[in-house]
C-alpha cells in the first residue's frame, strides 16, 4: 500500500512540474527569441503580448548608447523563474539575455 501511494506522490509531482513548465515563461522565452535585430524600441512596445511584463518607463542604462529592459511574465509559478533583458542601441533592438 506504501508503495502505490509513492506512485500517486511522484506522478502528481510530474504533473505540476509538466504544467509549470506550460506557462507564460516558454511563451516569453519563444517571444524574447523571436526579436528581430534592428526592430525599433517603440514597435516592440506597441506588440509586447499581454503576458509578458516590461516596465518601459524604467530602463537600465548600461552604457551611452546601450540600455536595457528587464522582462518578466505573468503567474510566475516557475521553480526557477527566469528574467530576460533586452538590450536596445540607439532605439533599436540589439540582443537579448536571460537570468534564471
Amino acid at each position: 500500500m506504501q508503495l502505490k501511494g509513492k506512485n500517486i506522490f511522484s506522478s502528481l509531482l510530474i504533473l505540476i512540474l509538466f504544467l509549470g513548465c506550460q506557462s507564460n515563461s516558454t511563451k516569453t522565452n519563444n517571444w524574447v527569441n523571436s526579436l528581430k535585430k534592428g526592430e525599433h524600441l517603440a514597435t516592440l512596445k506597441e506588440n509586447t503580448p499581454d503576458y509578458v511584463l516590461i516596465d518601459w518607463s524604467k530602463p537600465v542604462i548600461v552604457n551611452d548608447s546601450l540600455i536595457r529592459y528587464d522582462a518578466n511574465y505573468k503567474d510566475r509559478s516557475d521553480f526557477r523563474p527566469i528574467t530576460y533583458y533586452i538590450f536596445f542601441q540607439d532605439s533599436l533592438f540589439v540582443s537579448y539575455g536571460g537570468n534564471n
